[in-house]
């Protein structure tokens, strides 16, 4: 289960994180929730998360969303996640299948 943070115990600061509070509590709830072990599982469960984490991905591998059309059957990757977790948290996170 992931460690519950707030912005005074966070390990990056306010002032230069690119991230908003919002995107750090979805990745910590998709964290928490079971993505790490089965992303599409869990997506299917909870698609609203499904697509901000789309987003926050796209953010994060620097590529430009604009919500024009939504796609629905897009496959999330444990590495996805990795990648996501890594640089909103700041945490090295890494699974072994």
């Amino acid at each position: 289960m992931a460690t519950k943070i707030t912005w005074d115990q966070a390990n990056f600061s306010f002032n230069n994180n690119p991230y908003t509070w919002n995107e750090v509590v979805l990745i910590e709830k998709i964290v928490a929730g079971g993505a790490i072990e089965d992303p599409n599982a869990y997506f299917k469960e909870n698609p609203k998360d499904k697509k901000k984490f789309i987003k926050v991905l796209c953010k994060v591998k620097g590529t430009e969303f604009e919500e024009i059309k939504e796609v629905k059957d897009i496959n999330i990757r444990i590495q996805d996640i990795e990648l996501v977790v890594n640089e909103v948290l700041g945490v090295n996170l890494e699974v072994k299948v």
